[in-house]
């Protein structure tokens, strides 16, 4: 785990941390909530043992295991609440709240700019993809389009410069397969978007830089010109599938 001082890495039972000396305050809770367990469990023990003294042999060793079996249970729950992983990405997404105002005009900045992949991983990098605050609702739609438009974007760099790589061979079918699943994702997020106007006004023409710019890659990728390219849009899943390896398999 990370400390919340310096953000190092920290065992969960050291208490404090050994790089910064911060108070590891998980730790701290997990030996506070053991000390409380081992007390409430000798009270357990010892009232369980003067109730047994009132009945036979048997029932005394019924009693204390009974009293053994809670005491596991609930050392078993103790332990799994005080080890459970605290979530590593909340103060980052706090962190983006906090800066809403100053993050946004960054990623105004990369989007007038045409920096669509620096501004996908400035969005992944502070948690902002993954944010449904009011501070980065005018980003909610774009934001879909963005992660699409990477997808797409990698994945035809990927297959298309790992072609000729022989371990690469047997995965690019399925390279191909999902590259195709991210292109009709990204048309069916864009056409949805582009179309609400009224939502969308800000972001609109960065939409459609987007698509010409998937546009393009397809083309120089795929050795297509633009009555290939109009006549591939068309193709169904499949066919484009078959399309694209024939022409990165050369097999024309």
């Amino acid at each position: 785990m990370k400390c919340e001082n310096c953000g190092k890495q920290v065992g969960p039972e050291e208490l404090k941390c050994p790089h910064c000396g911060a108070d590891n305050l998980f730790a701290l809770q997990h030996k506070q909530n053991m000390e409380q367990f081992g007390e409430t469990f000798h009270k357990t023990e010892q009232h369980v043992s003067a109730s047994a003294k009132k009945i036979s042999e048997i029932g005394i060793k019924a009693a204390v295991l009974m009293a053994l079996l809670i005491g596991c249970v609930v050392l078993s729950m103790i332990s799994s609440a005080n080890y459970k992983d605290p979530d590593p990405d909340e103060a980052v997404r706090k962190d983006a709240v906090k800066h809403a105002e100053e993050y946004s005009a960054q990623i105004d900045g990369f989007l007038k700019n045409g920096e669509y992949m620096e501004c996908v991983d400035f969005l992944y990098a502070h948690e902002i993809m993954n944010i449904f605050a009011d501070e980065y609702e005018h980003l909610r739609n774009i934001k879909y389009v963005l992660h699409d438009y990477e997808n797409c974007i990698q994945e035809m760099e990927e297959m298309v410069f790992r072609s000729t790589d022989p371990d690469y061979f047997d995965s690019l079918d399925t390279a191909i397969s999902s590259f195709c699943r991210s292109l009709d994702s990204f048309y069916e997020t864009w056409n949805g978007y582009v179309r609400t106007k009224e939502k969308n006004a800000d972001y609109k023409a960065y939409m459609e830089d987007m698509e010409q710019e998937l546009k393009l890659a397809m083309k120089l990728y795929f050795s297509l010109d633009d009555e290939e390219l109009a006549a591939f849009m068309e193709l169904t899943q499949g066919q484009k599938a078959v399309k694209i390896e024939e022409v990165i398999r050369d097999e024309k």
